[in-house]
């Protein structure tokens, strides 16, 4: 199954920064005016809700991570990219853009 999803960053009670994927976000019905975060983790194992004010930008990629991970060209300015960094810059991965 395909979700639509994007990957955020949320800081747990280590106060570490992790990467996550947004699900999507509701009105908090014990708290009117704030919302609420669906998170799940990138392997599917954790699903969770957090507020939606503790949400920062994805931790960067790490260089290991970078060259094991699968990377395309992009179509617009010839790069070379990975599959987080087209969905940290709001590139189409199945396009082969980076959202350059």
């Amino acid at each position: 199954m395909n979700e639509d999803y994007t990957v955020i960053g949320y800081a747990g009670k280590s106060g570490k920064v992790h990467a996550y994927k947004l699900i999507g976000t509701a009105p908090d019905k014990f708290q009117p005016g704030k919302k609420r975060a669906h998170l799940k983790s990138l392997n599917d194992e954790l699903d969770f809700w957090v507020d939606a004010e503790k949400l920062t930008d994805a931790p960067p990629q790490s260089e290991a991570a970078r060259e094991r991970a699968p990377k395309r060209a992009c179509y617009s300015c010839g790069c070379e990219f990975t599959y987080a960094e087209a969905q940290r810059n709001g590139g189409e991965w199945s396009d082969s853009y980076c959202g350059c």
